[in-house]
């Protein structure tokens, strides 16, 4: 949206909307069903199907999601590590280590022991080091979980098991 607004190119910028909008209410509605989208005074029908041949594609422009990720990439690609399902699960990761330091310090959770000095070191080594093979190894998880998150709490206690910290095991 940034780049749209800095650059004046305000067709450019409802086109990409649009798109965005088509996008969205084609993933909540059926397969069946046509998409209808009144924005900006343009009235748009769209039939989506997943019956299509061609469902293993090479992402390219013509085949990518959204123009976000196909033609406007260049664009958007230091937004990469941020809005990706990679930027997803690092922060992720982020927000549970934090959670479990958070509950470390409270003394009525007996079950979560204070986190000494040389684990902070490791939970922070986790978040700083977080890398597309964590990424990867989280959607590994994932495919047994069926949830993301739980993936996250796998892989952490995969980490966590793996490390000398015993107070972290």
């Amino acid at each position: 949206v940034f780049f749209f607004k800095q650059s004046n190119n305000i067709k450019a910028f409802r086109s990409l909307i649009i798109e965005l909008i088509m996008l969205r209410n084609l993933i909540i509605r059926s397969n069946k069903t046509p998409l209808i989208c009144n924005s900006f005074g343009l009235n748009l029908k769209y039939q989506f199907s997943t019956t299509s041949k061609n469902n293993n594609l090479e992402l390219s422009s013509l085949t990518a999601v959204s123009p976000i990720d196909g033609r406007y990439n260049k664009a958007t690609e230091c937004l990469r590590p941020i809005f990706s399902e990679y930027g997803l699960f690092k922060q992720r990761v982020k927000v549970e280590v934090n959670w479990l330091r958070q509950l470390s310090e409270e003394d009525k959770i007996k079950e979560v022991p204070r986190i000494s000095g040389g684990s902070n070191e490791y939970l922070d080594k986790i978040i700083n080091e977080f890398s597309l093979e964590d990424a990867k190894r989280i959607k590994e998880i994932e495919k047994t979980t069926n949830h993301d998150l739980k993936a996250v709490e796998y892989f952490l206690k995969e980490k966590f098991m793996g490390s000398s910290i015993k107070e972290l095991q």
